[in-house]
């Protein structure tokens, strides 16, 4: 998978010659109302590798977070584990938390309503001619259930 659409998605191949699919991938801010002011945010994921995710959420913001929490790749959050997150959240004036659309998911039952909890949504969009697109609207209309 080529993450970028400068590809030409009918030529680009894989290092053994196997066609690839051509993508760009994007962050999709909060919805309006969700994060615009200018009062302190934190950042918190469960992903391999959070770089990209803490660097779109600067982006979007146009700054950095007052605080950052990092956890394991699929962490299996309880509340044990985020209390001093939260209590230190509290101290530092920190009352909005933006996090991935995986991790809002499963931090939605245990998370305290004192603090914000908003979603940055990643959007793929295929290159035209990947064939993608192509195979899943083919399919749906068939319906096709494999």
């Amino acid at each position: 998978i080529l993450n970028g659409l400068d590809a030409d998605a009918g030529s680009a191949r894989s290092r053994t010659g196997k066609p690839v699919l051509a993508m760009a991938r994007r962050s999709v801010p909060p919805p309006a109302g969700a994060g615009d002011d200018a009062e302190p945010y934190g950042l918190l994921s469960g992903i391999a590798d959070p770089a990209r995710f803490e660097a779109a959420a600067r982006r979007i913001r146009g700054r950095d977070p007052a605080i950052i929490g990092r956890f394991d790749d699929h962490a299996p959050y309880d509340a044990p584990m985020l209390e001093d997150l939260w209590r230190r959240s509290r101290e530092a004036g920190v009352r909005r938390w933006l996090t991935t659309a995986k991790d809002r998911i499963k931090l939605a039952r245990i998370w305290p309503p004192d603090l914000e909890l908003v979603e940055i949504g990643l959007q793929v969009d295929w290159a035209p001619g990947s064939g993608l697109a192509d195979l899943v609207v083919e399919r749906m209309k068939r319906g096709d259930d494999d």
